[in-house]
């Protein structure tokens, strides 16, 4: 995430790529990437961006009280339609539920989960959210047998942040 900007509308129309080579005094390739068209996107704060960090390792071992913690710590509190203790207990439910089909859903299943249970999260989130699926989709054209959120959950195992990070989801 970094600077926490995101951009939930990449395809081929919203690329610029520009490979530059055997150009005169230059060694090797240059490739320019440029996003364009940022209408649908925005810029998450640093606290959201961690707990979109632990969401995604939270998913594939359904840790309900950690997603249950963190869906609601982003939610837009006072718009919720559900009481925090409810919440919880619904994730605990779904997410036994989940393991005992031994199945684990992603970021996009679990948010269309938790709106339609009352849940009101902020708009940044769901514009996110339908950057990942577009991510996910162009992943799987290619032929890749892994989404964002595997993808996610790879990248902080192999971090050096791997030990903090798997306390506090486990």
């Amino acid at each position: 995430y970094g600077s926490g900007l995101y951009h939930s509308d990449l395809h081929q129309g919203n690329s610029l790529l520009k490979i530059l080579q055997n150009v005169s005094g230059m060694t090797g390739t240059e490739i320019n990437y440029n996003i364009l068209d940022f209408g649908m996107g925005g810029q998450l704060t640093r606290d959201v961006q961690q707990k979109l960090i632990l969401l995604n390792a939270s998913f594939p071992l359904n840790k309900g009280d950690k997603i249950a913690d963190l869906f609601w710590s982003i939610s837009q509190i006072s718009r919720n339609e559900i009481s925090k203790e409810d919440f919880t207990n619904a994730v605990l439910t779904q997410t036994a539920d989940l393991k005992s089909q031994g199945i684990a859903w992603d970021t996009n299943g679990w948010s269309l989960w938790v709106v339609n249970r009352g849940l009101a999260l902020p708009y940044d989130l769901i514009n996110l959210n339908r950057g990942i699926a577009i991510l996910d989709k162009m992943l799987k054209n290619v032929g890749s047998t892994e989404g964002i959120g595997g993808i996610t959950k790879k990248v902080v195992e192999k971090n050096l942040l791997r030990g903090m990070l798997l306390v506090v989801v486990i």
